[in-house]
């Protein structure tokens, strides 16, 4: 889905898209998900222009660390989307 509004150049619906695949990644346990999902969310950021929070995510995704006390703190987990 979140490829979807991305080929539509909606970033900020394709950010939530790949926040809640981090966060259901992070529920499963699933490695793979978490670090194609910390991918995904610095590419949004890069394409909304926020290049110092999709540097964080790139450098979370480059480093492959999946320790729990490891994850993004401080950052939104969920963002609202405008309806327009």
């Amino acid at each position: 889905m979140g490829s979807c509004f991305q080929k539509r150049h909606d970033y900020e619906r394709a950010l939530v898209c790949y926040k809640n695949l981090m966060h259901e990644s992070w529920r499963a346990g699933d490695t793979d998900y978490e670090m194609q999902a910390y991918e995904d969310i610095s590419k949004q950021y890069y394409y909304l222009g926020m290049l110092d929070k999709a540097a964080q995510y790139h450098k979370k995704m480059t480093r492959g660390s999946t320790d729990a006390s490891d994850r993004p703190k401080g950052f939104e987990t969920r963002i609202k989307v405008n309806n327009a």
